[in-house]
C-alpha cells in the first residue's frame, strides 16, 4: 500500500510518501476504502506541526487524513452500513482517520 506518512512532528518535509506500508487489519467496525480521494484540511496541518499535541498526540509512525472517498474493498464483521464492494465517502470529525493513503 502506498502512504503519507509522518514519523516525527513538525514542517511539511517531515511527511515521507512511501510505498511500501503495511495494509491495516480489517476486524470490527473497520472499513478498508481504496482511496479516489482525500483531502488536506487546517486541522491535519496542527497535527502533523504538534500544535494539537496536547489534546490529539499522534502514536508514530502516522498516516493523517479525515475525509476519503472511493470504494469500499473489506468490512469487519460489526460494520453496518457499508459492504464491498461500494463507492464511498467519510467525513470522521472527532480523531484522525488514516485516509491519506492509497
Amino acid at each position: 500500500m502506498r502512504a503519507v506518512v509522518l514519523h516525527e512532528y513538525g514542517g511539511p518535509e517531515k511527511l515521507k510518501f512511501e510505498d511500501n506500508v503495511p495494509e491495516p487489519q480489517i476486524s470490527g467496525s473497520t472499513v478498508l476504502i481504496a482511496a479516489a480521494a482525500t483531502s488536506v484540511n487546517p486541522i491535519d496541518w496542527k497535527l502533523r506541526s504538534g500544535m494539537r499535541q496536547k489534546d490529539s498526540p499522534l502514536s508514530f509512525p502516522a498516516i493523517l487524513g479525515r475525509d476519503v472517498s472511493g470504494i469500499v474493498r473489506a468490512v469487519g464483521a460489526n460494520a453496518k452500513h457499508f459492504k464491498a464492494p461500494a463507492t464511498a465517502f467519510l467525513h470522521y470529525p472527532t480523531r484522525p482517520m488514516p485516509s491519506w493513503l492509497q
